[in-house]
């Protein structure tokens, strides 16, 4: 799913004002500090490392987007066969709509409250909006999912305003820009490589094929263990 990305000024002044319900200005630009990026087929490769994470394949999704909702399980059961020298993490992202916002700091808090429900949680979330026409810019929306599977809402409604969870969908937003994301889900490696399905025409054995041989390359280059 194609997106437009925001400034991380205005992720950040959205986040600081204690609220995850306001959407930014419609006119908000990509920060300049992006890095420069150049085309190779089939990926992407950052002319600028991410040096954080260069250990660190990502997993980059939204609630919001219908390829996620069929991607997201097989993504992350691929990641998790991931050589131990790498970590991966999924990462919701942050654009200047309301509902970013609203499902990256909602998926930041049950990781912190309740990090063992995180994956039921998730599939709560895709199944209320993708399946039951819930809106992904409305608390109720995840609050229905939260305690669908068990989740204290009163206490996920404190800590979703945490500044814990504040600061984590802040640099969510960091992350959206310094790669240069337009589309959802996108699975970068090594703060360098971005791959999305796009390239291979959907999530099929080809994307999969791909991610493993970017992930492979990054490896190599870095004389990781595999």
């Amino acid at each position: 799913m194609k997106f437009r990305r925001f400034s991380v000024a205005v992720a950040l002044a959205a986040a600081m004002a204690g609220t995850v319900v306001a959407a930014p200005p419609m006119g908000a630009t990509p920060v300049a500090a992006t890095p420069g990026t150049e085309e190779v087929t089939p990926f992407r490769t950052l002319k600028t490392t991410i040096k954080e994470d260069a250990d660190t394949v990502r997993m980059f999704f939204s609630f919001s987007c219908p390829h996620c909702y069929q991607a997201h399980d097989p993504i992350v059961r691929w990641g998790s066969s991931l050589p131990t020298s790498l970590r991966f993490e999924v990462t919701p992202v942050v654009t200047k709509d309301a509902a970013s916002l609203m499902g990256a700091a909602y998926y930041y808090a049950v990781k912190q409250a309740a990090p063992l429900k995180l994956a039921i949680f998730s599939a709560a979330v895709y199944e209320g909006i993708q399946r039951q026409n819930g809106r992904a810019d409305q608390e109720v929306t995840y609050l229905k999912a939260a305690a669908r599977v068990g989740i204290d809402t009163e206490a996920l409604k404190r800590t979703v305003r945490s500044e814990p969870v504040k600061q984590a969908t802040y640099r969510a937003a960091q992350l959206v820009a310094a790669y240069a994301l337009d589309a959802t889900p996108s699975v970068t490696t090594g703060g360098r490589y971005v791959v999305t399905p796009e390239a291979t025409q959907g999530i099929n054995g080809n994307f999969f094929q791909l991610v493993n041989a970017v992930t492979s390359k990054h490896m190599i280059e870095t004389g990781r263990p595999g």
